[in-house]
């Protein structure tokens, strides 16, 4: 299963205003918490830096084996998460109730906070996703 997450209109981190071009603004490790109201849970931490290519205005890249996230600079700031979920048995999809809570914190204090009440989810044989807003 994988959970995508976005969230828009969220504040720069404070080291955006004195990074140096081509250096991260967050501090690693980065995590991404997500629960929904029936205290389902599920989490990543990205232990490695973070990617990023132009400094603030730019984007923070942390990527796992299979898990992902993204911090992106300009006039607000965006965040995207990808989470992989295993399943304990195959086809054994938890029902997720909203609303779902979710957080994107970094080593240096950085955090991002939100509550998604509407969740989409696509199927197939072979995946599952849901996507949160």
């Amino acid at each position: 299963m994988t959970l995508s997450i976005s969230a828009t209109h969220c504040p720069a981190p404070a080291a955006c205003a004195e990074a140096p071009s081509f250096s991260s603004v967050t501090t690693a490790p980065a995590q991404v918490e997500i629960a929904d109201a029936a205290c389902h849970a599920f989490s990543a931490t990205f232990a490695s830096p973070a990617l990023n290519t132009t400094g603030c205005p730019g984007k923070d890249f942390y990527k796992g084996t299979t898990d992902k996230l993204r911090l992106i600079y300009g006039a607000s700031t965006t965040a995207l998460a990808f989470l992989r979920v295993p399943l304990a048995t195959p086809g054994d999809i938890p029902v997720l109730t909203p609303p779902l809570t979710f957080s994107i914190r970094d080593a240096a204090g950085y955090a991002i906070e939100g509550t998604l009440n509407t969740c989409l989810v696509t199927q197939s044989d072979t995946v599952y996703r849901l996507k949160c807003f």
